[in-house]
């Protein structure tokens, strides 16, 4: 039920803070754990990367590029100071209501 749990767990709003669900994962890791289902660090970031609502879909895009990189690794301190630098881009309002937000997208592609 926990490793199901677990499996089933996302961030589902962009809204939501991610340090609550960060916190409740890591918690899950321990307790599996304990009762012998070890999840790797690698597996734990990616289950991070993966369920993350669309609004994060830049900063994951260039984290997995990174991770194609020799020797890339990305701990979990390292991710969770990205999903919550992002979290607070994504929820910042702007002081006046009548002001318009740009958007800028990046597509990072490796040089041939």
């Amino acid at each position: 039920a926990l490793f199901k749990e677990f499996m089933n767990s996302t961030l589902s709003d962009s809204t939501k803070n991610p340090n609550t669900w960060i916190d409740e994962l890591i918690n899950m890791c321990r307790l599996l754990k304990e009762v012998g289902m070890n999840k790797t660090k690698e597996e734990i970031v990616m289950h991070f990367l993966n369920n993350l609502p669309c609004k994060y879909d830049t900063m994951v895009q260039i984290l997995k590029y990174e991770l194609t990189m020799p020797n890339a690794t990305l701990s979990l301190s390292k991710l969770h100071l990205h999903l919550c630098g992002t979290y607070q881009r994504l929820n910042l309002k702007p002081n006046n209501n009548n002001s318009k937000t740009d958007e800028a997208y990046v597509v990072y592609h490796p040089f041939k």
